[in-house]
């Protein structure tokens, strides 16, 4: 198309300094057909020896190479909400700064969760963006979605000097953009993937998504906080009082954080156009007779024990997603751990994101939905139920168990993912998956304000052990699953 003729060029004339040399021996480049694995089909038998190899351009030029790479571009401008736990700190710090001066308010973390939170039972409409893909078409569904969650970032610059006001923009407005885009690249991507390495062509995308705040969460701090300003205890704190409680007081840092938010707008909208312009669904062939029209097949789908399996199952499970993002940089912060190491603990937490999020797909592709998911909820379990326990030991056994959770529990969007494909097929997967992310609003309701009364009560660690149970209740759920069999179709490499 135009746009993908515009974004190729591009690349290939923004990084002047590359020798035409160079360029030449990139693009000669062979590697082994096997590195495209499911992404083409294999040559035929009698392509001889060159056949048996792809060029990097040849490879970027495949149509399932060029619908990733989209996705991915896409996912790294969405995933920068991962970075929550990075920005709270600072945002709390201004409201408080800018409302009282640096006095003791109301304000504090323990309204952190219902921050993320609220912009999650908003984003948790999913659907709309699989309605709105099926009717307009994936590029005009991500335009649109991604111009609202850009519109929230930027007018944060407004907004953050109360707390209702930051909720409202990058919470709640975000949250709406992501409802009408986010599913939408990953829909795309499960068609050109149904039924060749579906798990490891979503653990690639979601990996982006998880990589993103490795990218930004360093941005954020540089932009905000370039001195490593270390936070301190707010006014009027006195022994006894929350050890967690610490605000960063400096004015300079302070002045820096609404500018911060037009900024990555901009990175964030370029990203998501780019992406959007190389993504399209594929020509598909359908398998097994007539097919039931769209209205029908998501109800017929609603209407079976696995959506509703997999319904409770994604609201136990992201709530620990919820418990890690919301308190990981809360607990770091109550043991003393500089701002700057904290930044720097965050990005590899968000390469175990990453990781994580690749690994369980591609395990889900060898060992099925069920096996991988038991072991993601056992082991999740378990890292949360020792995690105030090893955090005694010092900040290393601390980061390393958080770093742990990361790579554990991302890997759930992965399988669910995975487990809609497969159950239920690829055509409809944008509201069906839509359909079961609505978990996240009674999940929300219920978790945030349980969370917060235990953390009135008995103190933030105590949080640890309700996340395990959580887990515990993903384990029982899991248990009852039974793999059905599905009808697919054949997707041909053309746009």
């Amino acid at each position: 198309s135009p746009w993908s003729a515009l974004v190729h060029q591009g690349v290939q004339h923004s990084i002047p300094y590359l020798s035409a040399t160079t360029m030449a021996a990139v693009e000669e480049t062979p590697f082994p057909r096997a590195v495209s694995g499911a992404l083409d089909e294999p040559r035929g038998a009698d392509a001889g020896e060159e056949g048996k190899y792809v060029s990097v351009v040849e490879l970027a030029q495949q149509p399932r190479m060029q619908v990733l790479i989209g996705a991915i571009l896409v996912y790294l401008a969405f995933g920068t909400e991962l970075a929550f736990e990075n920005l709270v700190p600072y945002v709390l710090s201004y409201v408080r700064y800018n409302s009282q001066g640096g006095e003791t308010p109301g304000v504090g973390y323990e309204d952190a969760d219902w921050a993320w939170s609220s912009g999650y039972m908003v984003k948790s409409m999913l659907f709309l963006g699989g309605v709105l893909e099926l009717a307009a078409g994936p590029t005009t569904a991500l335009l649109l979605g991604g111009s609202v969650f850009c519109l929230g970032v930027g007018t944060t610059y407004f907004s953050i000097g109360t707390f209702t006001g930051f909720i409202m923009t990058y919470c709640v407005t975000c949250g709406l953009g992501q409802a009408l885009a986010y599913v939408v690249p990953l829909t795309v991507v499960v068609r050109w993937f149904e039924g060749r390495s579906t798990g490891t062509a979503v653990g690639i995308i979601y990996a982006a998504y998880g990589l993103s705040s490795a990218i930004f969460s360093p941005i954020h701090s540089a932009i905000i906080n370039p001195h490593g300003v270390a936070s301190k205890r707010p006014p009027g704190w006195q022994e006894g009082d929350d050890i967690s409680e610490r605000y960063f007081l400096d004015p300079q840092v302070l002045d820096r954080i609404p500018l911060l938010f037009p900024i990555m707008a901009i990175i964030y909208f370029s990203l998501i156009v780019c992406g959007a312009s190389l993504l399209k669904n594929p020509v598909t062939t359908a398998r097994g007779g007539p097919q039931p029209d769209r209205v029908t097949a998501v109800l017929s789908a609603v209407c079976t024990p696995h959506f509703w399996l997999l319904w409770l199952l994604f609201l136990a499970n992201v709530r620990l997603l919820d418990f890690i993002q919301g308190y990981s940089k809360l607990f770091g912060m109550s043991l003393n751990i500089p701002d700057m190491y904290l930044a720097d603990a965050f990005a590899i937490a968000a390469i175990c994101t990453a990781t994580g999020r690749l690994t369980f797909g591609m395990l889900a592709d060898q060992v099925g939905f069920q096996r991988a998911m038991t072991g993601l909820v056992v082991t999740a379990g378990g890292l949360t139920w020792t995690w105030p326990m090893v955090s005694r030991w010092g900040p290393g056994f601390f980061l390393i168990w958080m770093w742990a959770l990361h790579l554990v529990v991302a890997g759930n969007f992965s399988l669910m993912s995975f487990a809609v494909v497969k159950t239920f097929g690829a055509a409809q997967f944008g509201p069906l998956y839509g359909l079961i992310y609505t978990a996240q609003i009674p999940g929300t309701l219920i978790g945030a304000e349980l969370a917060l009364t235990v953390a009135t009560a008995r103190g933030e660690w105590t949080l640890c052990y309700l996340a395990t149970g959580w887990s515990m209740a993903g384990l029982a759920l899991i248990t009852m699953w039974r793999d059905p069999i599905s009808a697919g179709k054949e997707v041909v490499d053309e746009p």
